[in-house]
């Protein structure tokens, strides 16, 4: 005979609601340790791109700086890479895709390394000038800062009118 009390028993729950929400909780957790992961390579890598020993530049001209790298990162297949020291400039071993500019503030002293592929984009006798004394007349009024920003518009001006 049957219980009388067996039709009042709880039906057994079902497991998937719990299942489905524990996956969910995971990979929120997974995509969120992957955003972290993107935002700090991202800043180490924005940190080497523009290297302020001096720290004499600018928020904003950190910014442009950094608008710039984008920008020929991005249309150009290029890299830029800025140091600004207080001291000697020893210019890195860099590939043919990599733009340097190293400047040693207290000396007045510019090294740029122009990379073949730009220098064969840009008019004729502008990578020798941008490579060469440049920066001498903004150390001689004291406006590096600009003189950076100057040479990178020229660059990126010169650049979008070859295409």
């Amino acid at each position: 005979m049957k219980d009388e009390f067996e039709d009042l028993s709880p039906a057994p729950r079902s497991r998937w609601p719990r299942m489905i929400l524990a996956l969910a909780v995971g990979l929120l957790a997974v995509w969120g340790f992957y955003r972290h992961f993107q935002n700090v390579t991202g800043r180490f890598a924005a940190e080497e791109e523009i290297y302020d020993q001096t720290k004499r530049l600018s928020p904003d001209e950190l910014d442009r700086l950094h608008q710039a790298a984008q920008a020929f990162r991005r249309d150009y297949g290029l890299n830029l890479r800025v140091a600004v020291l207080s001291g000697p400039v020893t210019p890195p071993v860099v590939d043919a895709g990599t733009i340097y500019i190293g400047l040693d503030v207290p000396q007045s002293r510019a090294v740029v390394i122009v990379p073949p592929l730009l220098a064969k984009s840009l008019p004729p006798d502008m990578a020798a000038r941008l490579a060469g004394d440049f920066f001498a007349p903004y150390f001689a009024a004291q406006a590096w800062p600009e003189g950076l920003l100057a040479w990178t518009s020229l660059a990126l001006e010169a650049l979008g009118e070859q295409k």
